[in-house]
């Protein structure tokens, strides 16, 4: 049985699992989601769906962008 624990922070927290920890990160999920299943709904907002396709371009746009404006990683 689970053993549930709530520290000082009051984060209620499950018991550790390090056999679940992967090396990637939310971006290659969405990235590898965006190449396998590119035309289901990534987004749902009121009355508009965007598809993986559609929201990844968007996300290249976006990071071209800041990278033109200097960002850099870190």
């Amino acid at each position: 049985m689970n053993q549930i624990v709530i520290n000082e922070k009051n984060i209620i927290r499950g018991k550790h699992h390090p056999e679940f920890l992967q090396e990637e990160v939310l971006t290659d999920i969405f990235v590898q989601t965006a190449q396998r299943l590119p035309q289901k709904t990534a987004l749902i907002e009121a009355e508009q769906q965007i598809s993986y396709a559609d929201l990844y371009q968007q996300a290249l746009v976006m990071a071209q962008h800041l990278t033109l404006k200097g960002v850099k990683a870190g």
